[in-house]
């Protein structure tokens, strides 16, 4: 097994994201260490580390997103540490509008944090779904393209 001891479980809220101000889009995130090069700072003169050789970045669309206490965490973790991926998990909301609209915050979250908290290439961000919430994936597929011009591959096949 891979060595999880850096690998991130991550809570998160996704500030700035949201579509409802008063339902912030939640979720978790396991990411392993990025690899980092430090850079000099002119001026004031410092330095700095900086994330390099961005991964691959997985929304995943579950019934429940990730908590914790889920009993697969680590291999998930080893799984993360493997492939160099980025799991991130969104708790949806029970409408299916709302669901879609939860999903495309989340797609924005990892976006806008793709160079700097998750190293995500935003080229490579790509969806994958159990097979209960497949059909809510294929609906964010064309919900992406149709509302927002964002082009997403078939989502893939989430096994947990």
């Amino acid at each position: 097994m891979a060595d999880i001891s850096e690998v991130r479980y991550v809570e998160f809220e996704a500030e700035g994201c949201e579509y409802d101000e008063d339902t912030p889009v939640t979720g978790s995130y396991v990411a392993p260490k990025s690899e980092t090069k430090t850079i000099i700072i002119a001026s004031p003169p410092s330095t700095s580390e900086v994330p390099i050789n961005p991964r691959k970045g997985i929304l995943c669309i579950t019934k429940a997103g990730l908590s914790a206490d889920y009993a697969g965490l680590d291999d998930l973790k080893a799984k993360a540490v493997d492939d160099q991926e980025v799991y991130v998990f969104p708790v949806l909301r029970e409408d299916e509008e709302d669901a879609l609209n939860d999903l495309f915050a989340t797609y924005n979250f990892m976006f806008m944090r793709s160079g700097s908290e998750l190293n995500v290439r935003k080229d490579e961000i790509v969806l994958a779904a159990t097979d209960e919430c497949m059909e809510l994936a294929e609906k964010f597929v064309e919900f992406a393209a149709d509302e927002f011009d964002v082009e997403f591959d078939d989502p893939e096949e989430l096994e947990l």
